[in-house]
């Protein structure tokens, strides 16, 4: 799984932008094999569910869009063992327009 966030996400310690096509054709090219209807569908969820004001289940932090798609679970980046500032910040470019 840590894998394929790192290859999704890039480098840097600064929130970087992805957009949902970008995200999804990203996914599309490592996993040649993923239904992108359910993907487009988990990423809308996650988009959705951060809109609303979700929370991490464990620690009530804030959501991370990207990171709930991955694992399917609400999560911030923290409970999924990532450091902040580290090299997996980014969010979909359409969470950081509306909500920060």
């Amino acid at each position: 799984m840590i894998n394929i966030i790192s290859i999704i996400l890039g480098r840097g310690k600064h929130i970087k932008a992805i957009s949902v096509e970008e995200y999804i054709q990203l996914r599309a090219k490592l996993e040649p094999n993923i239904n992108i209807a359910r993907l487009r569908s988990s990423v809308q969820k996650a988009i959705r569910d951060k809109l609303e004001g979700y929370r991490c289940r464990h620690c009530r932090g804030e959501l991370w869009a990207v990171g709930a798609v991955i694992t399917e679970d609400h999560l911030c980046d923290e409970c999924m063992g990532l450091e902040p500032g580290s090299e997996y910040d980014v969010e979909f470019d359409v969470v950081l327009e509306k909500v920060y």
